[in-house]
């Protein structure tokens, strides 16, 4: 899990940059994340495999437990055996953001991107109503997308993809050469359309 741990410690601070979160602590084989909100005052985020079963069995009841695999039937019967439950399966991606594809909205939508303390928005607008949208953390040469939302009326547009592509600009244009994200299922169709790579499935579970 070696690489997998090195890409989760390059995601993690632009993650817990979007989400506006305090510095996490490495320790036991994973990034401790202050979150603080009810029923899950801390994320443990696994960087190493032979971590997962003392970390389940010992995790606080406040507490999730993250962890990105190659071995999802060996993760989830340590789960099992601790008595977690699975709260949500992503995938860990990443793509190079040298050679990207560019994506425009179709007519009557308005793109509005910005960088502000490190964090690029993207916005895009049809007649004054918010229809999309995202942000890309940059950590050095990282840029780590979060948030990547269409509203109902707006979906089937190929609005998610301009939004990507206006993100992926501005991070090239700050320096950025790699991209990474953790996807939703919903997600994960959008992102292998737009070249992005899977490397890992994450299971969260809490107890």
């Amino acid at each position: 899990m070696s690489n997998l741990g090195d890409l989760i410690r390059r995601w993690q601070p632009g993650w817990a940059l979007a989400r506006g979160f305090a510095a996490a602590v490495e320790e036991r084989g994973a990034l401790h994340v202050p979150v603080g909100e009810k029923g899950r005052q801390v994320e443990v985020v696994v960087l190493e495999a032979g971590a997962v079963a003392a970390l389940a069995a010992d995790l606080a009841d406040d507490h999730w437990l993250t962890v990105p695999t190659t071995d999802c039937d060996g993760v989830l019967r340590i789960f099992d055996d601790a008595g977690l439950t699975v709260l949500r399966t992503e995938s860990l991606m990443s793509r190079d953001l040298r050679d990207r594809p560019a994506h425009k909205p179709p007519v009557g939508y308005t793109v509005s991107t910005s960088a502000t303390d490190g964090v690029i928005t993207t916005r895009i607008e049809c007649d004054g109503e918010e229809a999309a949208g995202g942000m890309m953390p940059l950590v050095g040469t990282d840029a780590v997308a979060h948030n990547i939302v269409t509203s109902p009326r707006h979906r089937r547009r190929g609005l998610a993809s301009a939004v990507m592509s206006a993100l992926v600009d501005e991070a090239a244009a700050h320096g950025a050469t790699t991209g990474i994200l953790i996807a939703s299922p919903a997600g994960e169709g959008l992102y292998n359309a737009l070249g992005w790579q899977r490397h890992a499935t994450v299971l969260v579970g809490k107890r």
